[in-house]
């Protein structure tokens, strides 16, 4: 009887083991700032403010700052942060939620005509990987000054948070 409950209790605690097995431990942020991209992809998104995601190819920190200048130029301003997902095992496909938080006003879609202070959407982000988050300004109603912030969550939990100051320039 002793050996069958020793058994048994291997055998549950082998299952919670493996259950557990997948984490997420945090997110480093390597870097954030100004971006610069190549091959702008779009993906429609009506949940975003803007009504679609941009995407690039390739996507790269050029200025290391927290504070970025909005000119009055047509010119796309792309900024964010390039970060790692940390945790095990590597490699393992884990569902993160993006936050966008804007300051008052809001971003208010002229097609539209809401404001919104948040955006949020889901991605898959593979344990032990780098991943660039970031926003692109081009339009004059998404050039709102003040505290813009970027937030990384899985389930309840906040991973990460960079908040970057947008002033006129």
């Amino acid at each position: 009887m002793l050996r069958y409950i020793a058994v048994l209790l291997s055998f549950v605690l082998g299952m919670s083991a493996g259950a557990h097995a997948q984490r997420i431990d945090g997110i480093e942020i390597l870097s954030y700032g100004i971006m610069s991209a190549d091959k702008q992809k779009l993906e429609k998104d009506a949940n975003i403010s803007s009504g679609q995601r941009v995407n690039y190819d390739e996507v790269k920190i050029i200025r290391r700052t927290s504070t970025i200048t909005l000119y009055n130029t047509e010119d796309d301003l792309i900024f964010g942060a390039h970060m790692r997902l940390q945790g095990s095992p590597p490699d393992r496909p884990m569902t993160v939620r993006i936050v966008w938080l804007y300051p008052r006003p809001g971003l208010v879609n002229p097609a539209t005509g809401i404001a919104k202070f948040k955006d949020e959407y889901n991605d898959t982000w593979r344990i032990g990987r780098s991943r660039n988050y970031f926003w692109t300004i081009g339009s004059a109603w998404t050039k709102v000054p003040g505290t813009w912030t970027l937030q990384i969550w899985h389930d309840k939990r906040l991973l990460a948070e960079q908040t970057f100051q947008l002033v006129n320039g």
